[in-house]
């Protein structure tokens, strides 16, 4: 599709025009963003749109582009605008009350199913957000029995309207949801334990994205002691609720190897193991719980 400044009525010049504003606002990904964001408004595939576009648009088709696009220029994240987000196999509905599932997060729920392949087993998601990663293996492996834990209760609603509509063929009878700061309310042992903490340190706010700082909500995202704090807590606590064997999955940020290999060193774990990111990065860590002696 050739879209042009001298046809600014035109689809191609609207979609132009929404490029080159988002490109002066120095976004990141301008072509992409502006046409995500007018095929949501057409509400079609981006592709599609972009092979066959559309030869008249509404006055209130333009009038949802043209806010998108300034939503978009003021910072907000495209994934609150549109209110989805694609991750793993599923799209999931996002808001300002869960953090934006990362394509780092896809690496532990792979992780995961190699590992446990087709297991019945039990989990626990520990800070659960959108259940970007609970579902997803509730998606993927039916026969799991899965709890999904968030201390926020707009978290849960999130996760819980996620579930009706990603979770097709298990629905939510697999997916037990419930209100806890971190194992506060947890009861019972599981074969694996995951979680995707806030690991930012707080002092790093203002190396972060704007957008990120501005839109994210803030519990999902910075932890004390350097980011570590609820790392910490979650290895500490977490062989209270594992069973023998049973193994713990946690994101990491970038430089906290050292210092979350010596949580796990005073605890009772046994083979931890560091998982990198696509950029090289150690992202993940998984250790198994040591089988008691009594």
């Amino acid at each position: 599709m050739a879209a042009t400044a001298a046809d600014p009525a035109s689809f191609g010049g609207l979609l132009y025009a929404a490029k080159k504003a988002l490109r002066e606002s120095q976004i990141d990904t301008p072509d992409l963003d502006a046409e995500v964001l007018f095929a949501h408004a057409l509400e079609r595939d981006r592709l599609h749109m972009l092979a066959d576009p559309p030869r008249k648009i509404s006055n209130g088709i333009m009038g949802a582009c043209s806010a998108y696009i300034e939503r978009r220029r003021n910072g907000e994240p495209v994934a609150y605008i549109t209110g989805e987000k694609h991750f793993y196999n599923s799209v999931f509905k996002v808001n300002r009350s869960v953090l934006i599932p990362r394509p780092e997060t896809e690496i532990m729920v792979d992780e995961i199913l190699k590992r446990f392949n087709g297991d019945s087993i039990s989990v626990c998601d520990i800070g659960t957000g959108s259940g970007c990663i609970a579902l997803s293996l509730a998606n993927e492996r039916p026969s799991w029995n899965i709890t999904a834990a968030d201390v926020s209760e707009k978290a849960l609603e999130t996760a819980i309207e996620n579930a009706r509509h990603i979770c097709l063929e298990v629905g939510v009878k697999n997916v037990n949801f419930i209100q806890s700061d971190l194992f506060e309310n947890i009861i019972g042992k599981f074969d694996l334990i995951t979680c995707n903490p806030p690991y930012i340190a707080e002092s790093d706010k203002e190396s972060l994205q704007k957008e990120i700082v501005r839109h994210e909500p803030h519990t999902a995202l910075f932890a004390r002691e350097g980011g570590l704090e609820i790392i910490k807590r979650v290895v500490s606590d977490a062989p209270q609720f594992l069973k023998d064997n049973g193994r713990l999955y946690c994101e990491i940020g970038y430089g906290q190897k050292e210092a979350v290999g010596n949580f796990f060193n005073a605890g009772p774990w046994e083979r931890v193991e560091f998982i990198k990111d696509l950029a090289g990065h150690f992202r993940h860590v998984t250790g198994r719980r040591l089988h008691s002696t009594k």
